[in-house]
C-alpha cells in the first residue's frame, strides 16, 4: 500500500505540474488530498507531535523551523578569543511558527508546506542508527578519548552507509573534526560534537555543540546536515544559511 501511495503521489504531482498551475485553488485541494494519502507526522519546533496523517507506517516526519536566535543557540561571543568559526541561526519568528502550527492543526497541510518553514527529517531508521553510533561518546565529558573526538555517518548516492571517527582532540584547544568525504557524492551527512571537558586553572573547557561555520559552509551539496551535540544531548539540523531546527535527542529519534 505504501508503494502504491508513493507512486500515485508522484503521478499526480506530474499532472499538476503539467497543468501549468492554471487553477491554484484546485491544485491546493489536490495537493491536500495527496498529502493525506501519505503517512506523515508533523512536529512542533520542540519535537512534539501536532498531527499524524494516514494510518500505516510513517513515511515522512516534518518539524517546524526553530525560533531560536543565533545568540540563543550559540551563546555570547567569547570576548577573550573571538570565535571565527561560530555558526548562525536560520530561524523564523514566533508568529510564523504559530501560523504553521495553526495550519497543521486545521489539516491545511499544503498551506503549511507552502510557507517553506517545515524541515523534513531523515528516515527514522537512519536517525536511530546515527544516534546509536554517536553514543560512542557517552555524553559524560571528561578527558577519555571516546568523548574527545567526532563521529560521522555518511550515506552516498548508492545508498552505502559509512561510519568513521575523527582524531582525539584537547577540549582546551578545540579543533575537533572529521575528514568529510566528497559531499557531492552524498545524500546524508550527520556527525557529532564531543562532550569532552578539561579543567585548567579552575576553568572548565569544552567543545562547541552547535554546527560551526565550517559545518554550515560544507553542507551545500547535501542541503541538510545534522549535528549531535553529545555534551548537551541536543540535535541541530542545519542548511547552508544556518541552523534550521533544534531538538532534544530523544525527540529526534521518535
Amino acid at each position: 500500500m505504501r508503494r502504491q501511495h508513493s507512486f500515485a503521489l508522484a503521478i499526480a504531482m506530474l499532472v499538476i505540474a503539467a497543468s501549468g498551475f492554471r487553477n491554484n485553488e484546485k491544485n491546493l485541494q489536490i495537493t491536500e488530498h495527496l498529502l493525506l494519502m501519505e503517512d506523515t507526522v508533523y512536529k512542533d519546533r520542540n519535537g512534539n507531535v501536532i498531527r499524524q496523517t494516514g494510518n500505516g507506517i510513517v513515511e515522512k516526519v516534518f518539524v517546524i523551523r526553530t525560533t531560536m536566535t543565533t545568540l540563543e543557540i550559540y551563546g555570547p561571543v567569547n570576548q577573550d578569543r573571538q570565535d571565527s568559526d561560530r555558526g548562525m541561526s536560520d530561524s523564523i519568528s514566533p508568529r510564523q511558527a504559530r501560523l504553521v502550527k495553526r495550519a497543521i492543526k486545521k489539516r491545511k497541510y499544503s498551506q503549511a508546506h507552502a510557507t517553506g518553514n517545515l524541515v523534513e527529517l531523515y528516515p527514522l531508521s537512519e536517525r536511530k542508527a546515527d544516534y546509536e553510533y554517536v553514543k560512542n561518546d557517552n555524553g559524560l565529558g571528561d578527558t577519555i578519548k571516546e568523548n574527545n573526538r567526532e563521529y560521522c555517518i555518511e550515506i552516498d548516492t548508492l545508498g552505502i552507509r559509512n561510519e568513521f571517527a575523527g582524531p582525539v582532540k584537547d577540549p582546551s584547544k578545540g579543533g575537533a573534526y572529521v575528514d568529510t568525504k566528497n559531499m557531492r557524492n552524498l545524500i546524508r551527512h550527520s556527525h557529532s560534537h564531543p562532550s569532552g571537558t578539561k579543567t585548567i586553572s579552575g576553568k572548565e573547557c569544552s567543545f562547541g555543540q552547535p554546527p560551526s561555520l565550517s559545518d554550515i559552509k560544507a553542507i551545500s551539496s547535501v542541503k541538510i546536515g545534522v549535528v549531535f551535540g553529545r555534551g548537551n544531548d541536543t540535535v541541530y539540523i542545519y542548511g547552508v544559511k544556518g541552523v534550521l531546527a533544534v531538538l532534544p535527542a530523544n525527540k529526534y529519534i521518535e
